[in-house]
């Protein structure tokens, strides 16, 4: 329940509208993991195609949260299969719905929405994981900052957070169990 109402509301913030689709998206995921894929694959594509950034130093960082963060949060939970309901979930919806008057209420109900739907699968290597690689990237932009900010530089940027993203996770990299659907 809570990556849908945030994926709409993030989508009334950021001023799109293709978080709109995100319950049809969910709803695939009941019938095939395969079709969630795909519809998945087209909504990111849409949302990319109506959300654009022109540089990664001129950007509203609040509305590029409130798209980003409720994607995730509809993958895993498309991928997952679940929904939770509960009164954690009921004060997390009244966070989110308090956003729309004040915007940094909404980003706050979006980090403890991640933190509640990741909780399970929290780990100490995880979080240095994540904390590793949000340092490197931040580290990263800020001193190449002179070299890949310039007027069509945005795909040098799009390159540069790639790399830094696939150096961040090798330095992590481990054997990982892989299941077909």
């Amino acid at each position: 329940m809570i990556p849908i109402i945030s994926a709409i509301i993030g989508g009334v913030i950021a001023g799109i509208n293709t978080p709109v689709l995100s319950p049809v998206v969910y709803l695939i995921s009941k019938y095939s993991t395969r079709l969630f894929l795909l519809s998945f694959a087209v909504y990111s594509i849409a949302l990319g195609y109506e959300f654009e950034l022109t540089s990664i130093y001129h950007f509203d960082p609040i509305s590029v949260l409130a798209v980003i963060i409720p994607t995730l949060l509809l993958l895993d939970s498309g991928l997952k299969n679940s929904m939770k309901f509960g009164i954690q979930n009921g004060i997390l919806s009244i966070l989110l719905f308090s956003g729309l008057f004040l915007r940094e209420l909404f980003i706050l109900g979006l980090i403890l929405s991640l933190i509640n739907h990741f909780q399970s699968d929290l780990s100490t290597r995880a979080v240095i994981a994540v904390l590793f690689g949000m340092t490197l990237f931040i580290s990263g932009v800020y001193v190449l900052r002179g070299y890949i900010d310039f007027i069509g530089g945005t795909a040098t940027q799009v390159v540069v957070i790639s790399s830094i993203t696939l150096f961040s996770t090798l330095v992590f990299w481990r054997k990982v169990d892989t299941v077909d659907f």
